[in-house]
C-alpha cells in the first residue's frame, strides 16, 4: 500500500517537473544586455511563420526566454549583504535613456538656513533628554511628556508688582505660546511665498479717480477674490454676467485620425524648414502702434486744461490815434493848450 502511494507521489512530481521549463536559454546570437537599465535587446530574427500561425504562444515563449536570460545575468553579478538582505551590485547603465520629467531641483533654503550658510553656522545635534534641576530627573526636550513636565513644574506662577494681580498668568502664558506658534507659521508661509515663482493676485492701486476700465477691473477682482474664484458668488439684482478673462489651454487629442496627424506633422516640418522669419514683423509693429495710441489716449484723457473765457486780448486805444500799433509804446501826444500866437 505504501509503495503505491509513494509511486503516485513521485509520478505527480515528475509531471510537474516536466511542465517547468529549463532555466538555460540558448540563443543563435548573443543578446545585448544592459544590466544598469535592466534592458535586453534580442538580436535573433523573428520567426514570421510562427507569428502568422501561432502569434500569442510564440510571443509569450519568446518573452519568457528573454526574461530568463536577463535574470540569469543578474544572478551572475557580485552580491553584498545590506540590513540582513542579500542584494546584487548593479553596474552603471550603458545606454543613456532620456528622462520623462526634468531633474528635480534642490529644495530652496529658508531665510534662517541661508543666513546660517552665509555665516558658517553649523547645526549641532542635541540630545533628546535634558536634566531638569527642579524635578530632579531627565525630561524629554520635545513632545507631550515635556508639556506634562512643564505643567508639573509650573503649578504656581509668581505675579510681579507692576502686573494686574487679577490677571490669569496661566492664560497669559498660553497666549504668549500661541503667538510664538503663529509667528513661526507666518515665517514658514513667508519662506514658501518667497521661493514660489507663481503669478501674484492682481492688486488694485489707489487713485483719486478711476476710469471705466479700472472700475471694471475692480469689479472682476472683487468677484474672483473667493476660494472658488467667483464660481459660487451670489449675484445682485439686475447684475450683468462678467465675462471670464484669460485663455484656456487646448491640447491635441491623444488618439486622432491618421490623415489629420500626418497633415499636422507636415505643417510642423514646413515651419521648421521655412526660411521666413518666425516673428511676424507687421503684426508686432501694429500691436506696438496700437499700444502707443492707447497710452497717448489715456494720457490725454487724464485731464485737458480748459481755456479761460477771457480769450484773446483786445487792441488798445490811443487818444491821438497817432501811436504805433504793436509792440512798444507809441509816440507821446501833446495836449492842446494855450500857445504863442
Amino acid at each position: 500500500m505504501t509503495d503505491v502511494i509513494v509511486s503516485e507521489v513521485l509520478q505527480k512530481l515528475s509531471e510537474k517537473e516536466e511542465l517547468l521549463q529549463s532555466i538555460h536559454v540558448s540563443k543563435h546570437l548573443q543578446p545585448e544586455v544592459d544590466l544598469g537599465n535592466l534592458l535586453l535587446n534580442d538580436l535573433d530574427e523573428i520567426d514570421l511563420g510562427n507569428i502568422k500561425t501561432n502569434k500569442e504562444e510564440y510571443l509569450l515563449s519568446l518573452s519568457r526566454d528573454n526574461l530568463q536570460y536577463l535574470v540569469n545575468k543578474l544572478y551572475e553579478l557580485p552580491t553584498e549583504r545590506v540590513d540582513e538582505v542579500i542584494v546584487a551590485k548593479i553596474p552603471e547603465p550603458i545606454l543613456r535613456i532620456p528622462r520623462e520629467k526634468r531633474v528635480p531641483k534642490d529644495k530652496p533654503l529658508t531665510k534662517w538656513e541661508q543666513y546660517a550658510k552665509d555665516k558658517g553656522i553649523k547645526k549641532q545635534k542635541k540630545s533628546k533628554l535634558i536634566w531638569d534641576e527642579e524635578l530632579n530627573r531627565w525630561v524629554p526636550r520635545f513632545g507631550f511628556k515635556k508639556a506634562l513636565a512643564e505643567k508639573e513644574k509650573n503649578w504656581v506662577m509668581p505675579v510681579a508688582k507692576n502686573v494686574n494681580p487679577n490677571e490669569d498668568q496661566f492664560a497669559k502664558a498660553n497666549r504668549i505660546k500661541e503667538e510664538k506658534v503663529a509667528k513661526n507659521e507666518l515665517k514658514r508661509l513667508q519662506n514658501i511665498a518667497r521661493n514660489t515663482k507663481k503669478a501674484k493676485k492682481p492688486v488694485l492701486e489707489p487713485a483719486a479717480k478711476y476710469n471705466t476700465d479700472q472700475l471694471n477691473r475692480m469689479v472682476h477682482v472683487a468677484h474672483t477674490a473667493t476660494a472658488s474664484m467667483g464660481k459660487f458668488q451670489k449675484k445682485l439684482k439686475d447684475e450683468k454676467t462678467i465675462p471670464k478673462t484669460g485663455k484656456r489651454s487646448h491640447f491635441q487629442p491623444l488618439i486622432s485620425d491618421s490623415a489629420a496627424e500626418k497633415s499636422h506633422n507636415l505643417e510642423i516640418l514646413d515651419r521648421v524648414q521655412s526660411k521666413k522669419p518666425k516673428l511676424d514683423i507687421e503684426k508686432a509693429v501694429n500691436r506696438m502702434t496700437r499700444a502707443e495710441e492707447e497710452e497717448r489716449h489715456e494720457h490725454n484723457k487724464g485731464g485737458k486744461k480748459k481755456k479761460s473765457k477771457g480769450g484773446k486780448k483786445g487792441k488798445g486805444k490811443f487818444r491821438g490815434g497817432t501811436g504805433k500799433k504793436g509792440k512798444g509804446k507809441g509816440a507821446p501826444v501833446k495836449k492842446a493848450g494855450k500857445g504863442k500866437r
